[in-house]
């Protein structure tokens, strides 16, 4: 089943914790695996630093984490932020850099529509994705912002049961019966 043209779709993020460059396209399930270490925790992360923009927190989130934390190897090794989310042919993205006062500003803020983009601003310390380019293509992206970012995330702890010598991930069997509920036309059987 195709997603939705409001429906997440795929996410880039560029220099943001362990991430130096990240293009991943979504579907309507996603499973995150990977090794102790491997950046899956930063992964789900960047969705918490989107919300905190989207919720103008970007300067408390900023100020919570420690800036070198949030840019990739560090200050010294990365210049920007940069990060756009895909709702079809809709977008939303930004590129933010660090100032000499320990804060993150937007370089750029933007909407886009295919293959062009309308700027929403630059210079400014909290986003102004709300109120916008007013340009059309903001009635397809303001609305999917506030409702599709975030979704269902879970994290998940490995534990080895005491009975066997298998690793298990107890969580899942609870998502899946939620997603089931959740999205039942994406189950069959």
């Amino acid at each position: 089943m195709p997603l939705q043209g409001d429906q997440l779709s795929r996410m880039t993020i560029r220099g943001f914790k362990s991430i130096k460059n990240c293009d991943i396209s979504f579907g309507k399930i996603n499973v995150l695996i990977g090794s102790n270490g491997a950046g899956k925790s930063n992964f789900i992360s960047a969705f918490s630093f989107l919300q905190n923009i989207l919720s103008k927190n970007l300067q408390v989130s900023v100020g919570q984490s420690g800036l070198s934390s949030l840019l990739y190897n560090g200050r010294k090794v990365t210049a920007e932020i940069d990060f756009e989310v895909f709702f079809g042919q809709n977008s939303y993205g930004f590129a933010l850099v660090p100032v000499d006062d320990s804060r993150l500003i937007f370089r750029e803020e933007y909407f886009g529509y295919h293959d062009g983009w309308n700027n929403v601003g630059r210079g400014h310390s909290e986003s102004h994705w709300e109120s916008a380019a007013h340009n059309g293509i903001d009635d397809y992206v303001v609305p999917s912002c506030a409702s599709r970012i975030g979704g269902c995330i879970i994290s998940m702890t490995r534990v080895r049961a005491p009975e066997s010598s298998r690793s298990i991930t107890f969580p899942i069997i609870k998502c899946c019966c939620t997603m089931r509920q959740t999205l039942p036309h994406s189950f069959t059987g």
